[in-house]
């Protein structure tokens, strides 16, 4: 699958990976215990496909607007 092909069923399959995983939990409890050594590096790698989609060079251009970038910070704060 070619990345925008990921990018448009993101959710998708984000629904169908929770189904499978609670299934599997419910059926064999055991077998998800077997894996919980896996969840720190698998939510490194989604969060990592995550950051990888944001345009990080364009964020400059996005903070030159002083009064919108002031704003932001003011609400994220009260």
């Amino acid at each position: 699958m070619r990345r925008e092909q990921l990018e448009e069923n993101q959710i998708g399959l984000y629904a169908v990976a929770l189904t499978a995983g609670m299934g599997l939990g419910l059926w064999h409890p055991s077998f998800g215990a077997s894996l919980e050594y896996l969840i720190s590096p698998v939510l490194a790698l989604l969060l990592y496909s995550m950051f990888a989609q944001i345009p990080f060079l364009q964020l400059r251009e996005a903070f030159a607007n002083k009064r919108f970038t002031a704003a932001l910070l003011m609400i994220n704060f009260i």
